[in-house]
């Protein structure tokens, strides 16, 4: 994009970053772009609603779409599905999804 990128980590931002640079379908990326947002899941038990503050870690741009980009270890993502499987669901393809029930973006300014 003619400027630089900053990640947090060098084991999952970095080669995230390294290949939406050099992905010919991605037109525009943004490393936390969007101070924080509400997220609405179910908890565990599926008993009530829980709402979180997220700051999501890219969002990307492509010519077929976009979406918010969050990078995390493939362990930890096991982990974190069995503690919320609501939020973290490994989808059929073999990619991970952090479906929210209801998004509500808020500004933190």
């Amino acid at each position: 994009m003619g400027c630089a990128i900053q990640f947090e980590s060098h084991r999952d931002e970095l080669p995230f970053v390294y290949l939406m640079d050099h992905d010919p379908h991605v037109l525009e990326f943004y490393d936390q772009p969007y101070g924080q947002m509400r997220l609405t899941y179910r908890n565990q038990d599926n008993t009530r609603n829980v709402t979180i503050r997220h700051t999501p870690d890219f969002f990307v741009l492509r010519e077929d779409g976009a979406g918010w980009g969050e990078c995390k270890m493939e362990e930890h993502l096991v982990s974190l599905a069995e503690q919320r499987p609501y939020r973290y669901q490994k989808r059929p393809d073999g990619f991970w999804s952090c479906p929210p029930e209801k998004p509500t973006p808020q500004s933190t300014v």
